[in-house]
């Protein structure tokens, strides 16, 4: 969902990505272009049939979950008639089976990481660019499912860790607890999240 919000909501984003989880989810809130704020959660599908799909039913339980999101959502204008929704993402997805030998997957084809951990678009630049570079070398897409899956495996195995961790009250007290005591923790995590050796495939 986009919004238009209010002046102490705008206040309260104001340079900052503001976050806020919650048993089953998480929704995450940040300025995009043209001073609009763009919305964006995930909840199982348990919570989804019990809260309702509305935008009114799920703005009045995001309110309840967080002071922060009480004040973004209490004055905003929904820009859109009812939130643009994916159902069934197969997080954690990695496609280590060949669909032929020409045929080289990228993107979430390829792999779908937890968004919360979200390296997606790293991810599709990535691939994009690695199964051209293969393509024009003349390789087969064996070799290149191949060395993708060996780059990504250890980051997803962290993403997916990460990602159980916030869907559920007890670990998400636990995993902000240790935030809080830890905050290098953090640093670390998140880079261990993220694609690595982008040069070595961008070298043309």
């Amino acid at each position: 969902m986009q919004l238009h919000v209010g002046a102490d909501a705008a206040r309260l984003m104001d340079k900052q990505v503001q976050l806020a989880a919650f048993n089953d989810g998480y929704i995450g809130a940040c300025f995009v272009e043209e001073e609009r704020v763009t919305v964006c959660w995930v909840m199982r599908e348990r919570l989804l049939k019990r809260i309702g799909a509305s935008w009114e039913s799920q703005s009045a339980y995001f309110s309840r979950q967080s002071g922060h999101l009480r004040v973004l959502l209490e004055d905003a204008t929904p820009l859109f008639d009812r939130p643009l929704a994916v159902a069934g993402i197969p997080y954690g997805f990695l496609r280590s089976e060949i669909i032929a030998p020409n045929v080289f997957p990228v993107g979430d084809q390829l792999a779908v990481i937890p968004s919360y951990t979200g390296d997606g678009n790293a991810i599709a630049l990535f691939s994009g660019v690695a199964a051209a570079q293969a393509l024009l070398a003349g390789k087969e897409s064996t070799s290149y499912q191949a060395d993708m899956m060996g780059r990504l495996r250890p980051q997803f195995r962290w993403a997916n860790m990460v990602n159980y961790m916030f869907e559920y009250r007890a670990s998400q007290r636990l995993a902000i607890a240790a935030a809080a005591r830890f905050p290098g923790i953090v640093t670390r995590i998140a880079q261990s999240t993220r694609i690595k050796q982008f040069e070595d495939i961008l070298k043309l």
